[in-house]
Protein backbone atom coordinates (compact mmCIF):
# COMPACT_ATOMS: atom_id res chain seq x y z
CA UNK A 1 0.00 0.00 0.00
CA UNK A 2 3.19 2.28 0.50
CA UNK A 3 4.56 2.11 -2.81
CA UNK A 4 0.72 2.84 -4.67
CA UNK A 5 0.91 5.50 -2.09
CA UNK A 6 4.09 6.89 -2.98
CA UNK A 7 3.46 6.41 -6.27
CA UNK A 8 0.24 8.27 -6.12
CA UNK A 9 2.19 11.55 -4.64
CA UNK A 10 4.72 11.30 -6.93
CA UNK A 11 2.02 11.62 -9.89
CA UNK A 12 0.36 14.25 -8.00
CA UNK A 13 3.63 16.14 -7.84
CA UNK A 14 4.76 15.76 -11.66
CA UNK A 15 1.48 17.12 -12.47
CA UNK A 16 1.72 19.95 -9.85
CA UNK A 17 3.07 22.93 -11.72
CA UNK A 18 6.67 24.34 -10.86
CA UNK A 19 5.70 27.80 -10.05
CA UNK A 20 3.19 26.62 -7.47
CA UNK A 21 5.95 25.62 -5.02
CA UNK A 22 7.23 29.30 -5.69
CA UNK A 23 6.56 31.56 -2.65
CA UNK A 24 5.14 34.71 -3.71
CA UNK A 25 7.42 37.30 -2.92
CA UNK A 26 5.25 40.52 -2.97
CA UNK A 27 1.54 41.72 -3.10
CA UNK A 28 1.12 40.13 -6.39
CA UNK A 29 -1.64 37.65 -7.28
CA UNK A 30 0.39 34.80 -8.83
CA UNK A 31 4.29 33.73 -7.27
CA UNK A 32 6.89 34.81 -9.90
CA UNK A 33 7.38 31.47 -11.25
CA UNK A 34 3.96 31.47 -13.08
CA UNK A 35 4.72 34.69 -14.92
CA UNK A 36 8.69 33.44 -15.50
CA UNK A 37 6.68 30.02 -16.52
CA UNK A 38 6.37 31.97 -20.41
CA UNK A 39 9.07 31.66 -22.51
CA UNK A 40 8.00 34.92 -25.05
CA UNK A 41 8.81 38.18 -23.72
CA UNK A 42 5.28 39.64 -25.11
CA UNK A 43 3.52 36.71 -23.51
CA UNK A 44 5.41 37.18 -20.03
CA UNK A 45 4.31 41.12 -19.97
CA UNK A 46 0.73 40.39 -20.92
CA UNK A 47 0.52 37.88 -18.47
CA UNK A 48 1.59 39.75 -16.15
CA UNK A 49 -0.80 42.87 -16.90
CA UNK A 50 -3.42 40.37 -17.05
CA UNK A 51 -3.45 40.39 -13.01
CA UNK A 52 -1.76 43.29 -12.38
CA UNK A 53 -2.72 46.26 -15.10
CA UNK A 54 -1.86 49.32 -12.71
CA UNK A 55 1.86 48.21 -11.65
CA UNK A 56 4.30 50.60 -12.90
CA UNK A 57 6.78 49.57 -15.89
CA UNK A 58 10.00 49.12 -14.19
CA UNK A 59 8.73 47.61 -11.27
CA UNK A 60 7.02 45.25 -13.88
CA UNK A 61 9.96 44.09 -15.37
CA UNK A 62 12.42 43.83 -12.99
CA UNK A 63 9.54 41.58 -11.40
CA UNK A 64 9.50 39.85 -14.64
CA UNK A 65 13.60 39.31 -15.01
CA UNK A 66 13.68 41.01 -18.16
CA UNK A 67 16.05 43.59 -19.24
CA UNK A 68 15.22 47.58 -19.05
CA UNK A 69 15.59 47.87 -22.41
CA UNK A 70 13.62 50.79 -25.20
CA UNK A 71 11.75 47.86 -26.54
CA UNK A 72 10.41 46.26 -23.52
CA UNK A 73 9.07 49.54 -21.77
CA UNK A 74 7.25 49.92 -25.19
CA UNK A 75 5.94 46.69 -25.01
CA UNK A 76 4.85 47.21 -21.51
CA UNK A 77 3.55 50.15 -22.13
CA UNK A 78 1.54 49.23 -24.97
CA UNK A 79 -0.28 46.34 -23.85
CA UNK A 80 -0.74 48.74 -20.66
CA UNK A 81 -2.68 50.88 -22.84
CA UNK A 82 -4.67 48.11 -24.45
CA UNK A 83 -6.65 46.77 -21.58
CA UNK A 84 -7.64 50.32 -20.52
CA UNK A 85 -8.50 51.50 -24.40
CA UNK A 86 -12.14 52.71 -24.91
CA UNK A 87 -12.61 50.95 -27.80
CA UNK A 88 -15.66 53.39 -28.92
CA UNK A 89 -13.49 56.38 -28.81
CA UNK A 90 -10.66 54.03 -31.22
CA UNK A 91 -13.39 53.31 -33.12
CA UNK A 92 -14.19 56.74 -34.26
CA UNK A 93 -11.24 58.21 -34.46
CA UNK A 94 -10.10 55.03 -37.24
CA UNK A 95 -13.39 55.81 -38.86
CA UNK A 96 -12.67 59.49 -38.81
CA UNK A 97 -9.27 58.43 -40.88
CA UNK A 98 -10.83 55.78 -43.12
CA UNK A 99 -11.09 57.97 -46.11
CA UNK A 100 -7.10 59.01 -45.63
CA UNK A 101 -6.29 54.93 -45.50
CA UNK A 102 -8.63 54.36 -48.37
CA UNK A 103 -7.32 57.12 -50.49
CA UNK A 104 -3.78 56.10 -49.67
CA UNK A 105 -4.23 52.60 -50.61
CA UNK A 106 -5.37 53.78 -53.78
CA UNK A 107 -2.47 53.23 -56.17
CA UNK A 108 -2.14 49.80 -54.64
CA UNK A 109 -5.24 48.44 -54.92
CA UNK A 110 -4.46 49.88 -58.49
CA UNK A 111 -1.03 48.20 -59.04
CA UNK A 112 -3.03 44.88 -57.61
CA UNK A 113 -5.56 45.10 -60.93
CA UNK A 114 -2.92 45.71 -63.27
CA UNK A 115 -1.05 42.98 -62.18
CA UNK A 116 -4.38 40.59 -62.19
CA UNK A 117 -5.03 42.03 -66.17
CA UNK A 118 -1.43 42.24 -67.02
CA UNK A 119 -2.25 40.39 -70.65
CA UNK A 120 -4.55 43.05 -71.33
CA UNK A 121 -3.71 45.98 -73.61
CA UNK A 122 -4.41 48.87 -70.20
CA UNK A 123 -1.67 51.23 -68.55
CA UNK A 124 -1.24 51.34 -64.59
CA UNK A 125 -3.30 55.02 -64.87
CA UNK A 126 -6.04 53.17 -66.66
CA UNK A 127 -6.02 50.80 -63.44
CA UNK A 128 -5.60 53.79 -61.13
CA UNK A 129 -8.67 55.86 -62.61
CA UNK A 130 -11.06 52.61 -61.73
CA UNK A 131 -10.47 52.84 -57.94
CA UNK A 132 -10.57 56.57 -57.56
CA UNK A 133 -14.44 56.49 -59.20
CA UNK A 134 -14.92 53.35 -57.27
CA UNK A 135 -14.16 55.46 -54.31
CA UNK A 136 -16.12 58.39 -55.50
CA UNK A 137 -19.26 56.32 -55.57
CA UNK A 138 -18.67 54.83 -52.54
CA UNK A 139 -18.27 58.28 -50.42
CA UNK A 140 -21.10 59.78 -52.52
CA UNK A 141 -23.47 56.57 -51.47
CA UNK A 142 -22.10 57.34 -47.54
CA UNK A 143 -23.41 61.07 -47.37
CA UNK A 144 -26.72 60.10 -48.97
CA UNK A 145 -27.27 57.87 -45.91
CA UNK A 146 -25.81 60.09 -43.81
CA UNK A 147 -28.38 62.72 -44.96
CA UNK A 148 -30.87 59.95 -44.75
CA UNK A 149 -30.15 58.86 -41.10
CA UNK A 150 -29.90 62.37 -40.18
CA UNK A 151 -33.34 63.07 -41.77
CA UNK A 152 -35.12 60.32 -40.95
CA UNK A 153 -33.28 59.17 -37.53
CA UNK A 154 -35.42 55.79 -37.23
CA UNK A 155 -35.21 54.35 -40.58
CA UNK A 156 -31.63 52.04 -41.23
CA UNK A 157 -30.29 51.83 -44.74
CA UNK A 158 -26.71 50.39 -43.99
CA UNK A 159 -28.22 47.44 -45.85
CA UNK A 160 -29.83 48.11 -48.75
CA UNK A 161 -27.12 51.11 -49.06
CA UNK A 162 -23.96 48.31 -49.54
CA UNK A 163 -26.18 46.37 -51.39
CA UNK A 164 -26.98 49.15 -54.02
CA UNK A 165 -22.77 49.52 -53.61
CA UNK A 166 -21.61 46.23 -55.01
CA UNK A 167 -24.42 45.92 -57.76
Amino acid sequence: MDSAQAQLDEELKSIKPTWDTIPNDGPYLHPKGYYLEEDETLGRINRFIEDHDTVDVITGLDYLELENSRWNRLMYIELQKGRTLEWNKFLNYFVGKLPIIIFLFLPLFALSFWAVYIRRDYFYIEHLIFPVHVQTVFFIMLILEWLINFSWPGLDLNGPITLLFIV
